[in-house]
C-alpha cells in the first residue's frame, strides 16, 4: 500500500516500519529493484509524525512525496532536496514538510493515493462508499467518481501511468489499481469531467462512471 515509483530519481520508495522509516531502492536496467550495496537508502521519518498512513504517491517531475496520513484525514507533502534527501528531520528543519487536513473528504476508510501528472491532482478511494475522490494538494475536492460497479473489496496502491497498449498515445494516462493482490487496470481520462474504467477479472470491462 505504501510503495511508489519515483521517476524523478529513478527509484522505488517504500514507507516501512510503522511509518517511521522510508526506504529508497535504486532500480536496474529492467526497472526492477537493485539490492546492491549502496543502492538502498534508509530515511528516518520520526520527525514527520506519521500515523496510520494509507498510501504514498510521487510527482514524477519534482520527486515531491505525498502521504495519505491518519487514515485518510490528512495529506502530508515532503519536498526532497536535489540530491533526493527525504530525511524527516532534515525536511522538518528545512521547511520542506506540508500538512493539510482533508476536511472536504467524507468519513470512511480511504485506501491508496495517486498523483496524476497530466493535471497535478491527487486521487484516493473511499472503501465505504466505493467512490474515487479527486482533490488538489491543498485539500479541495474537485470531482467524485462512483466505482460501485467494480466491486472493489481490498484496494491497495493506486498509480497513474501510461497505457500498456503500444498503440495508445504515450500521454494518455491510465489509473492502475491493485485489488486483492491482483493487478487491475483502470482506463481513465485525466480531466475532471469523466473517468472511464475498463476491467474483466484482471483487466477492466468498459463502463462509464458517474461524477458528482
Amino acid at each position: 500500500l505504501n510503495m511508489s515509483f519515483n521517476k524523478r530519481f529513478d527509484s522505488i520508495l517504500v514507507l516501512a516500519k510503522d511509518n517511521v522509516e522510508l526506504v529508497k531502492f535504486g532500480v536496474d536496467a529492467a526497472g526492477l529493484p537493485d539490492l546492491a550495496v549502496g543502492r538502498i537508502v534508509r530515511f528516518n521519518m520520526r520527525a514527520v509524525g506519521l500515523n496510520d498512513a494509507k498510501g504514498i504517491a510521487v510527482d514524477p517531475d519534482s520527486g515531491r512525496l505525498y502521504i495519505l496520513n491518519a487514515n485518510g484525514t490528512q495529506l502530508v507533502t515532503i519536498t526532497p532536496t536535489n540530491t533526493a534527501d527525504y530525511d524527516g528531520e532534515s525536511a522538518k528543519n528545512g521547511g520542506r514538510i506540508k500538512k493539510i487536513n482533508l476536511d472536504e473528504l467524507p468519513p470512511g476508510e480511504f485506501r491508496g493515493i495517486a498523483f496524476n501528472p497530466n493535471n497535478g491532482h491527487l486521487y484516493s478511494f473511499n472503501l465505504d462508499n466505493q467512490r474515487l475522490y479527486e482533490f488538489t494538494e491543498n485539500g479541495s475536492v474537485l470531482s467524485t467518481y462512483d466505482l460501485n460497479s467494480l466491486n472493489l473489496s481490498n484496494p491497495g496502491s493506486l498509480l497513474f501511468a501510461p497505457s500498456g497498449d503500444a498503440t495508445d498515445d504515450p500521454s494518455n494516462m491510465n489509473l492502475f489499481v491493485l485489488e486483492g493482490g491482483q493487478s487491475v487496470v483502470s482506463q481513465s481520462t485525466p480531466d475532471r469531467e469523466q473517468l472511464a474504467i475498463n476491467t474483466d477479472s484482471v483487466h477492466i470491462l468498459p463502463c462509464r462512471c458517474s461524477t458528482a
